[in-house]
């Protein structure tokens, strides 16, 4: 395997800025619980953006926006989480988009 070369070495340095920065300003979803009798859970779930890993959105910051149909007693049953799946799949189409480009930038030494 051949060495990187200054052009691939400052996309893969770029790509793993991003990579950390998706992971310090994740997305969150927020969600309601809105349990129920013997087998009639519900769970109701919105975006709730992007923000700090280290500073979770508040629920109450967004719940009349996001949930404006619930009833005041409801609101109170309120969270917020990671969201994951959206996480995981923004780093893989990073992983992708970089390693797309570090190809397009390799050169064969052995034939020039």
């Amino acid at each position: 395997m051949k060495s990187l070369n200054s052009k691939q070495v400052k996309i893969l340095i770029g790509g793993l800025i991003v990579f950390v920065l998706i992971g310090l300003f994740p997305p969150w979803i927020q969600y309601v619980d809105l349990g129920g009798s013997e087998g009639s859970y519900r769970k109701i779930e919105r975006p709730a953006g992007y923000g700090p890993i280290f500073l979770p959105p508040l629920p109450e910051q967004s719940k009349k926006i996001l949930f404006p149909f619930l009833h005041e007693d409801l609101l109170g049953l309120i969270g917020v989480r990671l969201d994951i799946h959206r996480l995981f799949i923004q780093w893989l189409i990073l992983i992708a988009l970089t390693s797309c480009i570090l190809l397009l930038f390799y050169k064969n030494h052995g034939r020039e």
